[in-house]
């Protein structure tokens, strides 16, 4: 009863503030039904008559590019349709100078424009929403007019950018500018102030205010005293600069989001009004009240244990602290929360009890390497991102986010019988040669997911697989009911179905006509082949015995081509350079029965059975 009375007692602190700040986080999910390709720009088809512009292969380059328009409307098999947001992390990392938004976007995504290298913007009329980070690290943006029609901004939607300025359009009624802060219209929330450039030293936050949002005082360095005002219920992580010297939390607070100051100073100043019944500073470290959860350590350096009792490491609580050189988590922490140790160079010894890993949580860092972690549920977009991470056994895993093994390093993972869900770019960038059977229970499998892994299996079917989820040698399919393919979901030398199931896989398959079903034997073989149509090769005897000669196609060369010989299984068992027209492979010491032999070249491959006697 003790531990429903305290989680009850969280949730309903954690109503009231989503009440009060519900314009941040209210989002509207579209549901993308297929992918094209129209210019220079991708674009996802929401529904009858949007699109929403999701990536910019050809604009995301080192070098700078003059001016980028986006167009109001594309068409696309005969229909006409309105390009209503720019998606998330559409345009994150793009050198563009300068971009042009028409009168139909309402919409800016997640971390959109999250590198901006422009000087202005002009913010669409139609424009009613602003996701998290839109406009983040932008880098010579100085000032932002915010249009009469936005209803919704997120959190932190101009952290680490040079922005100075924020004005907002005088017929808005949902925003304002008061001094140098933005508001929301009824001065209930405090979204961000922007650096001041030594104009203030004290700020003094005024009486209506109940919601602090992320990052709100992040990256000013002039204020020096912060006064919050009772009433006060919400603080987002990292509310403050790093000039801060120190806060003290009105009794009103019921939730913080994570740590207050980032990478504070060990003479940062900490209290909480001792009226307060939700948080406490105990040795210089604010923790809820029970001791649950850790959001900040003061001063943090050397070699640091988290307390007994602890069960979650909040939000950004370690982040980027370069003076510790050791983390000791504790057995019965199950949670590490967002950016909890992102960027950290110590060495973390982590606890079994774990069962999520969170948003970047260990983003960047460079010692953790081989993690056992038998009761880990979910791991959180970016979780090791551009960590030095090279293998995680997870028997237990079900949820990988978008980019959470989005790193080089990264060689080896092995999950159990229980995983449901692989995001977009999972796996981007991980020199996987190939991964476990990937189970039954999986439901969907997100955009370049697995770019570069050598096998792929399906040991059921998956509900969806994104636009270039997979790109390898083989792909299995297990089930006889192929999923919904979006896109060119899939390319591979060879994709294995079951008998009889390559028609069907064959008309599912996003870039059909690049493919041919070219075995579908049920007496020798339970696996129907699709492969990529190119010119076939001519392999005599067969049946052989001792040895086969394949005679290649005209105008390939020894450059371009090579011979994979597998078994029914998919199991290879001989591979030679395709050196000459004509070339003899050894088949000594195998076994009689059905193989496939597969001519690879850069423009496909093409298969075909071979019997051995």
């Amino acid at each position: 009863m003790k531990l429903i009375k305290k989680y009850m007692k969280k949730f309903l602190s954690f109503v009231i503030v989503l009440c009060v700040a519900c314009t941040a986080i209210a989002q509207i999910v579209y549901e993308p039904v297929s992918t094209v390709k129209v210019g220079a720009f991708y674009y996802h088809i929401l529904s009858d008559s949007t699109a929403e512009l999701y990536e910019n292969q050809d604009y995301c380059t080192p070098y700078p590019i003059g001016i980028v328009e986006v167009p109001a409307t594309i068409e696309v098999g005969g229909r006409t349709y309105t390009v209503v947001k720019i998606g998330d992390l559409a345009l994150n990392s793009c050198t563009i100078q300068s971009v042009v938004l028409p009168e139909t976007i309402e919409e800016i995504g997640v971390q959109a424009f999250n590198g901006y290298a422009g000087d202005t913007i002009v913010l669409p009329n139609s424009l009613k929403r602003i996701g998290k980070g839109a406009f983040a690290s932008s880098s010579r943006m100085v000032a932002i007019d915010i249009p009469a029609n936005v209803e919704e901004i997120a959190f932190e939607p101009f952290v680490y950018s040079s922005i100075r300025q924020i004005t907002v359009d005088s017929a808005n009624t949902h925003f304002r500018v008061i001094g140098n802060a933005l508001f929301s219209y009824d001065t209930s929330r405090l979204l961000c102030y922007p650096p001041t450039l030594g104009i203030e030293n004290t700020f003094v936050v005024p009486s209506e205010v109940r919601s602090i949002d992320d990052g709100a005082f992040y990256g000013e360095n002039s204020i020096a005293h912060i006064t919050l005002n009772e009433g006060l219920l919400r603080i987002g992580s990292r509310a403050f600069g790093s000039r801060l010297e120190g806060i003290t939390i009105p009794a009103s607070v019921r939730f913080i989001d994570g740590v207050l100051q980032e990478n504070s100073q060990s003479t940062f100043q900490l209290a909480v009004d001792a009226a307060n019944t939700h948080y406490k500073c105990v040795d210089n470290m604010l923790m809820s009240m029970d001791g649950d959860t850790l959001l900040m350590i003061v001063g943090a350096s050397g070699h640091v244990t988290i307390p007994n009792g602890v069960t979650v490491l909040g939000t950004s609580v370690l982040a980027e602290n370069y003076r510790v050189s050791q983390i000791d988590v504790p057995e019965g922490v199950t949670t590490i929360g967002v950016d909890a140790l992102f960027g950290c160079k110590a060495t973390i010894n982590l606890p079994q009890s774990l069962q999520k890993i969170d948003t970047n949580a260990f983003y960047g860092t460079t010692k953790v390497k081989d993690l056992y972690l038998p009761n880990l549920e979910t791991v959180g977009p970016g979780a090791f991102q551009n960590s030095k991470l090279e293998s995680l056994l997870a028997p237990r895993l079900k949820y990988v986010g978008n980019s959470a093994f989005s790193t080089y390093k990264l060689k080896n993972i092995r999950w159990g019988n229980l995983l449901e869900v692989v995001e977009h770019y999972a796996f981007s960038g991980a020199p996987l040669d190939s991964i476990q059977p990937l189970p039954s229970t999986l439901s969907k499998v997100g955009y370049k997911a697995f770019p570069a892994v050598g096998k792929v299996v399906f040991n059921g079917s998956a509900d969806t697989i994104g636009h270039n989820a997979i790109k390898s040698d083989i792909v299995r399919f297990k089930s006889a009911t192929p999923p919904v393919f979006i896109g060119t979901s899939i390319q591979a030398d060879t994709i294995y179905v079951p008998c009889n199931a390559g028609d069907a896989y064959l008309a599912a398959l996003g870039n059909a006509e690049e493919y041919n079903v070219v075995e579908e034997n049920c007496d020798s073989v339970d696996i129907a082949l699709i492969t990529p149509r190119v010119t076939p090769f001519n392999i005599a005897p067969n049946p052989a015995h001792g040895e086969v000669t394949v005679s290649l196609p005209e105008g390939l060369s020894s450059f371009h081509a090579r011979l994979v010989l597998r078994d029914a299984t998919g199991r290879e068992v001989r591979s030679m350079e395709a050196s000459n027209p004509t070339v003899k492979m050894p088949l000594q010491g195998l076994a009689q029965g059905t193989y496939l032999l597969t001519l690879m070249t850069d423009k496909g491959s093409s298969t075909q059975k071979l019997v051995v006697e």
